[in-house]
């Protein structure tokens, strides 16, 4: 599927490659379909471009890449953690031999 809603307990992740909502262009686009589908969190690569934020209520994340990033980082990947209640997301970078 381009597209997934994922259930965990009481929250709900959406999940996208992300190339067909313009996410090279515009993570807020993403966002808003995760708040229409009634999701709070949003997951989605296709820039592979590391980033962390939050746009109107929505946790947005891209774990970038951990073969090609494309941000002039290292190689990277997203740790979610999740309760009812909480949303903690850590990035971490790695260096590769």
């Amino acid at each position: 599927p381009t597209e997934i809603l994922i259930s965990v307990g009481k929250r709900k992740i959406y999940a996208a490659h992300g190339h067909y909502h313009s996410a090279s262009v515009r993570s807020e686009k993403l966002a808003s379909r995760a708040k229409n589908m009634g999701a709070d969190i949003v997951a989605y690569g296709h820039t592979h471009i590391a980033r962390i934020e939050e746009i109107n209520g929505i946790t947005v994340i891209n774990p970038g890449s951990a073969a090609y990033p494309r941000d002039g980082g290292q190689p990277s990947f997203v740790l979610l953690q999740l309760s009812d209640t909480m949303t903690e997301t850590q990035l971490f970078r790695f260096h590769r031999n």
